[in-house]
């Protein structure tokens, strides 16, 4: 999420560091496909719900829905809007993909009930909310900066807003190890 948000806010930026005026139509495209990485990271573990509970044709008739709805979105938006109707399309596609999974897994029995998920969205909201009114506030200061302290402040905001376990830090942890080898 704070990956999406900073991309969007910060677009042109990066856009302009990495690749130069030449590509200043492409910031649009950016900010819009940028959302793809929560959407997809969302819907690849409802796939996986669905799969490991033997409901995949819940997955097939989303798949084949989606593949429709893209086809005709592509029809439609890039003639009038080149790259950036593609953009819109997937991006829909995506929300429809979501959308179809929020509909039909409760049906299955596999849903973990409305506080569990108010949990889990304000642990990924509080932080990622602080992140956006930081980079809103500093826009304008040095594009290193911003990233480099936006990262600081959502680990900050996470760890006093209880996002991790003890089995997170045990993984932290782990990862930071440095194994000797002979």
């Amino acid at each position: 999420m704070p990956l999406s948000i900073g991309t969007t806010l910060l677009a042109d930026k990066i856009t302009l560091l990495l690749y130069g005026n030449s590509y200043i139509p492409s910031i649009l495209a950016l900010k819009i496909l940028v959302w793809i990485v929560v959407l997809t990271f969302i819907n690849i573990a409802f796939g996986n719900l669905v799969t490991a509970t033997n409901h995949q044709n819940i997955l097939t008739r989303q798949t084949g829905y989606c593949l429709i709805l893209n086809i005709l979105l592509n029809l439609i938006l890039i003639p009038k809007f080149s790259f950036i109707g593609a953009s819109i399309a997937t991006v829909i596609t995506e929300i429809f993909a979501l959308g179809y999974y929020l509909f039909a897994i409760p049906k299955t029995g596999y849903w973990l009930g409305k506080n569990t998920y108010f949990a889990i969205f304000k642990k990924l909201f509080l932080p990622a909310g602080t992140v956006t009114i930081f980079i809103l506030l500093f826009r304008n200061f040095n594009l290193f900066l911003i990233v480099t302290v936006s990262v600081f402040l959502y680990l900050i905001v996470l760890y006093f807003n209880k996002s991790f376990d003890k089995n997170d830090f045990n993984i932290i942890k782990s990862l930071l190890r440095i194994k000797k080898y002979d």
